[in-house]
């Protein structure tokens, strides 16, 4: 619940955009509601948004299988997030340092990245 908290805190100051708003759930671990929050934005997106999106949900998976346990799932899902991110650096450049989170797709021995920190 604390974790809860602390996002609807961060959402009051931060900037109004699903993005950031899924990072910072992402910095929380709680990947699942990044998937959940983002999901919803992408259904309504078009043209590039709608690819960063997809590429951030298939990210947040990455991390929720791999919580699960689910490591053929883990590697999937990267390769198919690795091209969108690397191709929308600057959406993702907003925010955070895409490197951050692009290396840790490509090395997923590593935990999570912290992406707004």
């Amino acid at each position: 619940m604390a974790r809860y908290a602390r996002f609807l805190e961060l959402v009051e100051t931060g900037p109004p955009d699903v993005l950031w708003q899924g990072l910072a759930l992402w910095d929380l671990g709680l990947h699942f509601e990044v998937h959940e929050i983002l999901e919803h934005a992408w259904l309504r997106a078009h043209g590039e948004e709608k690819v960063v999106l997809q590429a951030m949900i298939r990210a947040a998976g990455v991390y929720i299988k791999g919580e699960y346990g689910f490591a053929d799932g883990v590697g999937k899902l990267a390769a198919k997030a690795l091209p969108a991110l690397a191709a929308n650096r600057a959406r993702l450049a907003a925010y955070t340092d895409p490197d951050r989170l692009l290396n840790a797709l490509r090395n997923l021995e590593e935990p999570s990245p912290l992406l707004l920190a």
